[in-house]
């Protein structure tokens, strides 16, 4: 069986092919060029948790709009994603430390873009704390109250039916369900939850609904237009993996500044490569060191062969921040994204990247065989181009 070639669509992508008013002849016809790739199954268009997070509505206004993104998405990918960025990271620091061949598989079919759940109380864990709630009331009753209790409460360890229908009506069931508005759970995984508290479903039943909520982009969509303003776990929980890596960035930009103003040309190179070692090792302890306890990192060679996400990333901070020191260009906001975006480029036959981002990724991917595209308008033919050349290679 021949492998599906691996596309991943810049952020932007999707937002000109979803959006009415560009909806030009030459966008039409790509859209219809990758909706054909699909459909005659050589192509397999993926998307991470980074597209996920960039597509999610600031504000009420833009909630359509992130609607429109997170349905094409859908359309194109189905459930193929990359996993999160912690998880990338955190599969190729462990890898740099084994010597067989890598075995890392950064691609879900499961939809499973999102970060582990290590550090975060989902709402199964939550349940748990309701139900020992629960128990400890009924604890601090005497004895005999307690048997009276259980004797009205509780059947083989679950809720009898008419307490069932009080506590779902009571003060309880609506603390409970203020508390599961902080969640991405569509209703119907709300209701298998709520099973779940009064023993009428399994952990595993309630862990996997709200599993399948997340894997929802349109649902995901709807979630973030209505909690946008909040300071959420869930959206903490997100987005926290790439913002470790964007705050680094920014530092080194800061860093870049003050190297641009530090003298001359020989002045600035000098300072540069005393800069880059520094560079690497923030990096690593700011991004590596925390999702995957690895504290000290290798030589380059040992991150270069075994870890190519990682390897493409510190090059592209390196070569962005380097570029930024020597010209009059500041780095954008867009450029701490596009870096953690960068890093899913070696798992994919072709990336898409921006124009200023292309020949950087490029450089450094090509080992891995990717292709980088620069323009939307570019990647039709940039796919047909490589399935010819694999249909070549294979005769």
């Amino acid at each position: 069986m021949t492998r599906k070639l691996l596309v991943y669509l810049d952020s932007s992508d999707y937002s000109v092919l979803s959006d009415p008013k560009r909806r030009s002849a030459e966008n039409q016809s790509v859209l219809a060029r990758l909706e054909d790739f699909k459909r005659d199954g050589r192509v397999r268009f993926v998307y991470s948790a980074a597209a996920i997070c960039e597509m999610a509505p600031q504000d009420a206004t833009h909630a359509t709009c992130a609607e429109d993104r997170a349905n094409l998405l859908s359309k194109l990918c189905d459930r193929n994603a990359l996993v999160s960025f912690d998880r990338l990271i955190a599969g190729e620091a462990a890898q740099v430390r084994t010597s067989g061949p890598p075995q890392f598989v950064a691609l879900s079919e499961e939809g499973d873009w999102f970060p582990e759940m290590k550090d975060f109380i989902s709402p199964v864990d939550l349940v748990q704390m309701f139900r020992e709630e629960m128990a400890s009331l009924k604890a601090g009753l005497n004895r005999r109250q307690r048997r009276a209790a259980e004797s009205t409460t509780f059947r083989r360890g679950n809720l009898r039916g008419p307490a069932r229908e009080s506590l779902s009506d009571g003060p309880n069931r609506r603390a409970f369900d203020e508390l599961l508005a902080a969640y991405p759970m569509r209703p119907d995984a709300a209701r298998i939850l709520w099973n779940h508290v009064v023993g009428n479903a399994t952990r595993k039943q309630a862990e996997n609904a709200f599993l399948e909520s997340l894997r929802d982009p349109k649902w995901m969509m709807k979630w973030f237009h209505k909690h946008h303003d909040m300071l959420s776990p869930v959206v903490t929980w997100l987005r926290g993996p790439s913002v470790k890596a964007s705050d680094v960035a920014r530092n080194a930009a800061a860093r870049m500044r003050a190297i641009r103003n530090g003298g001359d040309v020989a002045e600035q190179a000098r300072l540069i490569k005393e800069w880059h070692p520094g560079l690497i090792e923030s990096v690593w302890s700011a991004v590596v060191e925390r999702t995957s306890g690895i504290a000290r990192h290798p030589d380059s060679s040992a991150i270069e062969e075994r870890s190519p996400g990682l390897n493409v990333m510190l090059n592209a901070y390196y070569t962005v921040f380097t570029d930024a020191a020597l010209t009059d260009r500041e780095p954008k906001e867009s450029d701490f994204s596009d870096m953690v975006h960068a890093a899913y480029s070696p798992y994919v036959d072709i990336f898409r990247a921006d124009r200023y981002m292309t020949p950087h990724v490029q450089r450094i991917v090509t080992r891995y065989g990717t292709k980088v595209v620069p323009r939307l308008t570019e990647l039709p033919q940039s796919i047909d181009d490589v399935l010819q050349s694999s249909l070549g290679s294979a005769k």
